[in-house]
C-alpha cells in the first residue's frame, strides 16, 4: 500500500517551510472560521521574524558554496529563553537587547557584522537592542537592523563585498 506523497514542498536540512497564516487559519475546506480575521489581511501577512531568519540561514548555506565566509554566519539564541531557565541563563551570560545573527568575519575597517532581524512590517527595535547596536558600533563593528531576510542578505552582501570584493552570483 503506498502513502499519499507529502504535500510540504523539502527545504534545507530536512526542516519543512512554514505554513502561511493563511494556511494556519483556514479550514481543511478552505473557508476562514468567523472571528480569525479576513481573507485578505490573511493572504498578505506578513512572514513571522522566525521564518525572515530561517530564510536568511537558507540562502546563507547555499551561497556558502561561493563565498565560504558566510559557513560563520550563527544565530545569538537570546530570545529562546524558556519560562524558568531565564534565570539560569542570564548568570551564564544572556544579555537582553544582543543582535540576533553575528557574522565574525572582518571586512574593511569592522571587526565583524552584527544583524538585527525584523519582520518587513511590524516588529520593533526595543530601547537594549538600540542601546546594544551602538555600543557594537563604538567597538568597531558593523551593527544594522534589517527588515525582512532579503534586506538582511543584502546588507551582508555588501559588507563581504568591502576590500576583498566578493559580488553575490545570482543563479
Amino acid at each position: 500500500m503506498k502513502s499519499a506523497p507529502s504535500k510540504t514542498p523539502p527545504t534545507l536540512s530536512g526542516i519543512p517551510a512554514p505554513r502561511s497564516a493563511a494556511a494556519r487559519v483556514r479550514r481543511a475546506d478552505g473557508t476562514i472560521p468567523p472571528g480569525k480575521g479576513h481573507p485578505r489581511a490573511i493572504a498578505g501577512a506578513c512572514p513571522t521574524e522566525a521564518h525572515e531568519q530561517r530564510t536568511l540561514i537558507q540562502w546563507a548555506t547555499l551561497a556558502a558554496v561561493e563565498e565560504p565566509r558566510l559557513r560563520l554566519l550563527m544565530m545569538i539564541p537570546n530570545g529562546a529563553a524558556r519560562p524558568g531557565t531565564r534565570g539560569a541563563l542570564v548568570a551564564q551570560g544572556l544579555r537582553s537587547g544582543v543582535p540576533d545573527l553575528f557574522l565574525p568575519v572582518p571586512s574593511g575597517r569592522y571587526h565583524g557584522l552584527w544583524l538585527e532581524l525584523k519582520r518587513r512590517s511590524g516588529g520593533r527595535v526595543t530601547p537594549e537592542q538600540r542601546e546594544w547596536i551602538t555600543r557594537l558600533r563604538g567597538q568597531g563593528y558593523r551593527a544594522e537592523v534589517c527588515r525582512g531576510w532579503e534586506e538582511a542578505r543584502h546588507c551582508i552582501v555588501d559588507y563581504l563585498a568591502g576590500p576583498s570584493g566578493w559580488q553575490e552570483v545570482t543563479l
